[in-house]
């Protein structure tokens, strides 16, 4: 299974890794946790000409019933999130060791008793979790940045544990993953293209709708023009979704078969399903107008 396909991979000696989570994950917790403080100073300020003249325990008990949801998200950010994000892994042979502060989890490999995998892919933050004989489990995802080395590792260790097919997928899914973020990277740089492409788009399809319904491109009693657009919306994110979803497996494909990048053909794959992308809204926009 895996890997190992003879006795001379059991004498091979990986050398030892140190991971941590990817500096974006970093990043977004404290956006998040600067968020949450930012929501509770607004809070407070709302509340603070009905608080200032009660006492103090009155006040307090106020505060706590205006902020409970943010105060629930805050506590999970700093018990379940912080402590996962910046911990460290030190992968060896044999082992992984957690390391988060003072404390120290080991996941031994030889107490393994199974690995799921996720059924989201690493493309979107999937991983695969490893549950231990005591009942523990460790969750690798793909935001902790070159988790598939565990993997490998545990391949290597404990082949019966792996099917060798899933395992050659995960592996080809995990080196393709940092290109494609790389990819929705540069069209996010794009911005007159979507702007165009989210918002334009289902605009145009809603007025023609509205216009062609009521003789009024902002609809009347009988027609919400919100709700025409709010169904544009989720057509173009269903639509853009399934060609994103096709143009990046013909790319991957691509990736898996010769192991590089084909850029000039990533531009003109870009620019066919843009194509695409406009041809169906211009078409729908023609038929809603029309019939």
């Amino acid at each position: 299974m895996g890997l190992q396909t003879s006795e001379v991979c059991v004498s091979i000696k990986f050398m030892h890794l140190t991971l941590n989570y990817r500096p974006f994950v970093k990043k977004i917790f404290w956006y998040v946790l600067f968020g949450l403080v930012l929501s509770e100073l607004v809070i407070i300020r709302w509340n603070y000409e009905a608080l200032k003249d009660a006492d103090w325990l009155t006040a307090l008990f106020k505060i706590l019933l205006a902020s409970g949801v943010i105060i629930s998200l805050f506590y999970r950010l700093l018990v379940y999130v912080r402590p996962r994000v910046f911990s460290r892994y030190e992968v060896f042979d044999q082992h992984v060791d957690i390391i988060n502060g003072k404390k120290v989890k080991k996941m031994e490999f030889n107490q393994i008793q199974r690995i799921r995998f996720s059924w989201t892919s690493p493309r979107f933050f999937g991983g695969f979790t490893v549950y231990l004989k005591s009942g523990q489990k460790f969750v690798f995802s793909s935001i902790l940045e070159r988790s598939e080395q565990v993997l490998v590792r545990i391949d290597r260790s404990r082949p019966d544990l792996i099917d060798e097919g899933l395992f050659k997928k995960y592996m080809n899914f995990s080196e393709w993953t940092p290109h494609a973020w790389d990819r929705i990277r540069l069209r996010i740089q794009q911005v007159p293209m979507l702007i165009i492409k989210i918002f334009a788009l289902p605009l145009v399809t809603a007025f023609a709708y509205s216009y062609r319904q009521t003789g009024a491109l902002w609809g009347d009693e009988s027609i919400s023009f919100w709700w025409v657009l709010l169904g544009c919306f989720v057509l173009n994110l269903v639509i853009t979704i399934g060609l994103n979803n096709l143009e990046e497996s013909i790319v991957s494909r691509l990736f898996f078969k010769e192991k590089k990048r084909k850029q000039d053909v990533e531009t003109k794959l870009f620019m066919l399903f843009t194509g695409i992308h406009f041809f169906v809204f211009m078409l729908l926009t023609y038929l809603v107008s029309v019939y």
